[in-house]
């Protein structure tokens, strides 16, 4: 048989203790687990308590009878700790059997469908993520028409699951992939190699002094048919000297002493 369980807690570890007492209906035998929906934060309604609820929603195949099953799931709540001194109080787990396949059942300690599933937003919300279709025997509406006729006022939100953070990573991750993209479409970085003029325009040699100095601030002077750049008229006088004296190193080293 296929049954719908709605899991809450807002005591201790709230999301932990709802994983332990999922864990506790598919391991025993005769149960299988076959859907999971997503964890929900809700308000708490009725008498206001200061923690807020985790709910969730299983779809589960059973062996047990409904009232076989409403009793093994109070065993698994008394397991937890649970103890049943207030209808609204705050509780370390709360299992209800929603629906057991299309029955109908009305009794003091027993009530398939539960009677207050049409008002509940925490129930409606994560019944809908596995089984949007399915038709309140009762009032022969799906569990997507009952929730788009709720009234809005009761807070329920989705928290962050493995998979909405991935999502998120995902997201960012494309973000800055599009904004360097951007960035180095219209914004060009600009070349570490764009030197002033001055410094990036040809050097030339001294052949008397070997030292180097901007073409563009050199002494050019034409002698013998060539062109020589000095840093100063006097090298070149100097220059002219030894080559008249024939102080020149033929292996072209051109730096003598006076």
């Amino acid at each position: 048989m296929l049954t719908y369980i709605g899991i809450g807690s807002n005591m201790g570890d709230s999301l932990g203790n709802c994983r332990q007492a999922i864990q506790a209906i598919g391991a025993k035998k005769g149960n299988r687990i076959v859907a999971c929906s997503s964890f929900y934060l809700t308000e708490p309604v009725g008498r206001k308590v200061k923690n807020w609820f985790v709910n969730a929603v299983i779809a589960v195949r059973t062996n047990f009878s409904p009232h076989q099953l409403l009793e093994f799931l109070m065993n698994v709540e008394k397991n937890m700790g649970r103890e049943r001194r207030e209808r609204w109080g705050p509780r370390i787990v709360d299992l209800d059997i929603l629906f057991y396949e299309n029955l109908i059942c009305q009794e003091n300690n027993l009530q398939i469908p539960h009677p207050e599933i049409a008002k509940r937003r925490f129930v409606l919300l994560p019944l809908k993520d596995i089984a949007p279709h399915l038709i309140h025997p009762i009032l022969g509406k799906t569990v997507s028409n009952l929730l788009d006729e709720l009234p809005p006022g009761e807070k329920v939100i989705p928290p962050l699951g493995k998979r909405t953070m991935l999502r998120l990573i995902i997201y960012f991750i494309l973000f800055l992939i599009i904004y360097f993209l951007v960035k180095r479409a219209f914004f060009p970085k600009k070349s570490r190699d764009s030197t002033p003029a001055a410094i990036s325009e040809e050097l030339v040699q001294d052949p008397f002094c070997n030292c180097y100095i901007p073409k563009s601030k050199s002494y050019q002077v034409s002698w013998k048919g060539k062109s020589f750049f000095f840093c100063s008229k006097e090298c070149f006088e100097k220059y002219r000297l030894a080559s008249n004296c024939r102080r020149i190193n033929k292996e072209g080293n051109l730096h003598f002493p006076l």
